[in-house]
């Protein structure tokens, strides 16, 4: 069961609920933060100045006095960018899914490709085969190795093979 306990109010923190132990809910009301004068030496009250944003001049003191606000604000910058910088990065992502996009098409493309080849390839090797055993039969019933080439298609040395088989 989560035990809570009720602490009082510290400057701009309403309340301060202990849901767990070392576990606390914290909750905070900006606008009251934007009315005091914090102490910028409070880690708390340099991130709220940082997370709030509003008042440039307590940003900027906190991230003079707090080295991960200063870390944190690069990443933001990063993350966020500028308009040209994002545009940017939008048409690198475009570019890289066209390109996943290409690939996997072309891929596709070559799968069908090669099974048309596989399709031709069969028929081929199975209209041999159907030569072959119709010139068996033919060879079988003495019917002369010229009539045999010129029904099956097949050259005298195929036929003198299926011969010695």
């Amino acid at each position: 069961m989560l035990k809570s306990k009720k602490y009082h109010r510290i400057g701009v923190i309403e309340w301060i609920y202990e849901v767990l132990d070392d576990i606390k809910w914290i909750f905070i009301e900006l606008p009251k933060f934007r009315k005091s004068k914090p102490n910028m030496n409070s880690r708390i009250n340099q991130w709220l100045a940082f997370i709030d944003d509003s008042n440039k001049e307590l940003v900027t003191m906190a991230e003079t006095k707090n080295e991960v606000l200063r870390e944190a604000r690069k990443e933001v910058t990063y993350l966020t960018g500028d308009e040209e910088i994002q545009r940017l990065q939008q048409l690198r992502e475009k570019w890289e899914m066209d390109r996943i996009s290409e690939i996997e098409y072309e891929k596709k493309k070559a799968i069908k490709i090669g099974e048309k080849i596989g399709e031709k390839k069969g028929e081929k090797i199975g209209e041999k085969r159907t030569k072959i055993k119709n010139a068996k039969k033919m060879l079988e019933e003495k019917i002369p190795i010229e009539v045999v080439m010129r029904v099956t298609e097949l050259t005298e040395e195929e036929i003198r093979n299926i011969q010695e088989v």
